[in-house]
């Protein structure tokens, strides 16, 4: 029997930003995407418009800013491993090591997976789930065969309809929480074709007892789902535990409000790169008079294309792009300025100095922002341990897992100079920029927390080892006015 399931209405609110932000940090096939890569007024034209959407779709390149964004923070945020005390780690037993079972280990998973969903969205799960046992096993027999608790990392777009008690307690913060996710059906062998179905999850109290229920969904047909989907429910099974093994931090991003100044920054680009290749070169016209009896095209141009009674000669200079460029620098600060929470913003290498009060409140508020941060991270994490604990039967776990929150004036001196040398590079080496400024961030990002840490002797290393000579930038063309666009690029130096 096929039901139709439904989404909880805060969902059907958040969805379409929930959405974005995914787009823009996955970078998934954005240049044919409309919302993002917005259609210019000609591309709309019954003729000819097709055909240059496709050409404008085919030079853009993304830049995935929402991921350096992110990273940026991670690097803040994560200076020292998560910390478990004694009684967690032998209640754990070694599964920190792998506590998803691929392979991750519980540090870099609550860094990776909790976090990053946590920033981009405002919210994120986590499950903890054991596979039910019938019959009677031994211990050794439960750990010889690998039976033990696994984590799984739950995005805000999986959680599609939830609700709350009329009284929150630990043991039940939800009546019911239901999730989706996209899972291969079993193959026989390697030449049967891979299909997938859409399955949901819901765990349900009733009656005291914890339930969860599986349900199948429709095939999914080349990546689309039909508008109405009906699924198939499976008997539901008894959880072992007394609370549904899914805990959730439900919150706002901030960093979701960069979303549309990167959607701005990378429409700005790709008009700026279409533009030059279009017209950074001066264009020459002939203009001829009485063409009306022309039928020799060609013939006609060869006599008359320097007769000047029949037929002129002119020229249309590129435009200046300078004021375009103003623009996309404008955006890039924007972009930066709100990632960093800040009400301003000055970028590294500016001779301008902010008061000292301004200073110490983006100081404070970045430290709080930090705090804040990690206080629920941390809380996600130990309840995620409290249930894990029950399912291998230790009762009375008061075991922890602690974030380093302490924040002093360097880290934030560090964070501050490494955005604004990444806002630096992303203007100076436009082709190379993506390569150099995730090098950048992965190298100063792990030493960020030392004290004589020499970011600029980092970044210019890190330049180095990705061939790029700081003192040129072969990618942009100056005429002999100083404007940017003139056509007189070499491809080896800057004139």
């Amino acid at each position: 029997m096929s039901i139709k399931l439904y989404k909880n209405t805060q969902y059907i609110k958040e969805e379409h930003d929930w959405s974005v932000s995914k787009k823009l940090y996955e970078a998934d096939r954005l240049q044919i995407d409309p919302e993002i890569l917005v259609p210019h007024p000609i591309e709309s034209d019954p003729i000819s418009g097709s055909k240059l959407r496709k050409i404008r779709e085919a030079r853009t390149k993304y830049l995935n800013l929402s991921e350096m964004v992110v990273s940026l923070w991670i690097s803040y945020l994560f200076k020292t491993a998560l910390d478990l005390d004694q009684e967690t780690l032998k209640m754990l037993d070694g599964d920190e090591k792998n506590i998803d079972g691929k392979g991750v280990s519980l540090n870099n998973f609550v860094k990776n997976n909790i976090s990053v969903n946590y920033l981009l969205y405002g919210k994120t799960a986590v499950k903890v789930n054991m596979a039910q046992l019938t019959g009677d096993y031994s211990e050794l027999q439960i750990k010889e065969n690998n039976y033990r608790p696994y984590w799984e990392s739950i995005s805000a777009l999986q959680i599609k309809d939830w609700q709350y008690p009329e009284q929150l307690s630990d043991k039940r913060p939800f009546d019911f929480i239901r999730y989706e996710y996209s899972k291969s059906n079993p193959r026989n062998s390697e030449t049967e074709e891979v299909k997938n179905h859409i399955w949901s999850k819901a765990y349900r109290i009733d009656n005291g007892e914890i339930y969860c229920i599986n349900y199948k969904g429709q095939e999914v047909t080349n990546g689309a789902l039909a508008l109405e989907q009906t699924f198939e429910p499976e008997t539901p099974i008894k959880i072992s535990i007394d609370e549904i093994p899914l805990v959730v931090i439900d919150d706002k991003s901030w960093i979701r409000d960069v979303d549309p100044e990167i959607m701005r920054y990378y429409n700005l680009r790709s008009n700026h790169d279409n533009i030059l290749y279009n017209a950074c070169w001066p264009k020459i016209f002939i203009e001829v008079a009485e063409m009306q009896d022309v039928k020799d095209m060609q013939g006609y141009l060869n006599e008359n294309i320097w007769n000047t009674v029949k037929g002129s000669v002119k020229q249309i200079d590129s435009p200046d792009m300078t004021p375009h460029r103003s623009a996309m620098d404008d955006s890039l600060t924007s972009l930066f300025r709100i990632a960093m929470n800040q009400s301003r913003f000055i970028s590294s290498g500016s001779k301008e100095v902010e008061g000292a009060d301004t200073q110490r409140e983006q100081k404070e508020n970045s430290r709080s922002l930090a705090e804040s941060l990690l206080q629920d991270i941390e809380q996600l994490v130990n309840d995620a341990l409290r249930i894990h604990a029950k399912y291998k039967g230790v009762s009375n776990f008061n075991g922890r897992a602690s974030l380093n929150k302490d924040f002093n004036e360097f880290n934030y001196e560090s964070f501050s100079s490494l955005y604004g040398l990444v806002i630096n590079d992303l203007r100076d080496y436009p082709e190379s920029r993506e390569q150099i400024v995730k090098a950048i961030i992965k190298k100063v990002g792990e030493e960020l927390s030392d004290p004589n840490i020499d970011i600029d002797k980092m970044a210019s290393e890190v330049r180095k080892e990705q061939k790029i000579d700081i003192n040129t930038n072969p990618f942009r063309g100056l005429g002999t006015d100083g404007r940017e666009g003139q056509g007189n690029e070499t491809e080896d130096q800057e004139n």
